[in-house]
């Protein structure tokens, strides 16, 4: 006759498995939400560094553009990094000088690059090795045929270090 009986298992051996299993679960679980917060935030400093390029780059394009419209100031030295801040008189229907707008021009790129980078700064000059110096000495030469727009400022990702977007075009 065969038997039919049933088997008890004893659960006492194997009671602690399914705690272990559940402490693994857990340990895989935020191992993987650690990760994933990891990458956000990369992709947050990342997204905030093409930012400030994107700024730069426009900034640098506005500053090019201001001194080829006004080349009189350029030569005079109305661009120079020491240039004075922004008049009224160039909004008014008497008008400025072409130094006085030069000041004004250069007042209202660094009111936007304070606005808008971190620890940011300018120069504008003529300059035959354009990547060079920095926001405390920009290494201008006053040489070459290049009108360059030297923009500095602290990056998300090293703040010690200061980042440099140059643009630069030909003079007339």
């Amino acid at each position: 006759m065969a038997d039919c009986s049933v088997r008890h298992w004893d659960m006492r051996g194997i009671a602690g498995i399914s705690l272990l299993e559940v402490m693994v679960a857990m340990l895989l679980l935020s191992v993987g939400l650690s990760s994933s917060f990891s990458l956000q935030s990369l992709g947050m400093q990342t997204s905030a560094s093409a930012n400030f390029r994107t700024i730069a780059t426009m900034l640098g394009d506005d500053a090019i553009e201001r001194v080829h419209s006004n080349y009189a100031g350029f030569l005079a030295g109305g661009y120079d990094s020491k240039g004075g801040g922004a008049t009224n008189d160039c909004f008014s229907e008497s008008g400025c000088t072409a130094m006085q707008l030069a000041h004004t021009d250069l007042g209202q790129l660094r009111e936007f690059i304070s606005d808008n980078l971190p620890e940011g700064g300018l120069a504008i000059c003529r300059d035959s090795t354009p990547y060079d110096g920095d926001s405390v000495s920009p290494a201008c030469d006053g040489l070459g045929g290049l009108l360059v727009v030297k923009i500095w400022w602290h990056d998300v990702h090293d703040l010690e270090k200061e980042t440099l977007h140059v643009a630069s075009s030909s003079l007339p």
